[in-house]
């Protein structure tokens, strides 16, 4: 399989990327509003402890309430991003395996030991825009 061939293949899966995209949207959005729940949170913390307000014992419990609830949610959040990230690190390990095997054929076929071309797994698993940030990387580090 040459490297057409694995990029038209990706091409392919660009549905699947506007979905992921959707996906990471949602937990931007999601993100926001738990930020902004411990936004509000903190102010009426800031309040009660001032002294400036007369909360009752209730009101403390509630806001204790709160803040578990935000924890819980906060730490799912962070449970699904270390999710996602593992999922980046295992595409990137795909793809560069891909690379190297890719740049050892071409190294044999630039020796001109024109043995039959292994195969190469798809760089399907990656988003364009994904491997866009691939190559911008590799060039970087050329370049250093």
């Amino acid at each position: 399989m040459n490297l057409l061939s694995i990029l038209n293949n990706n091409l392919n899966y660009q549905d699947m990327d506007s979905i992921e995209q959707m996906q990471e949207q949602m937990s931007i959005l999601e993100s926001d509003k738990i930020l902004e729940q411990w936004d509000v949170f903190l102010e009426k913390y800031k309040i009660i402890k001032s002294g400036k307000s007369s909360a009752s014992l209730d009101e403390l419990k509630e806001a204790k309430r709160e803040v578990k609830h935000l924890l819980r949610v906060t730490m799912h959040e962070l449970d699904k991003t270390k999710e996602r990230l593992r999922d980046i690190h295992s595409k990137i390990d795909v793809t560069s395996q891909s690379i190297e095997v890719m740049m050892e054929e071409s190294r044999k076929l630039i020796a001109g030991k024109n043995s039959r071309p292994k195969k190469v797994k798809k760089l399907s698993l990656l988003s364009d825009k994904e491997l866009g940030k691939i190559v911008l990387t590799l060039k970087s580090l050329n370049e250093e």
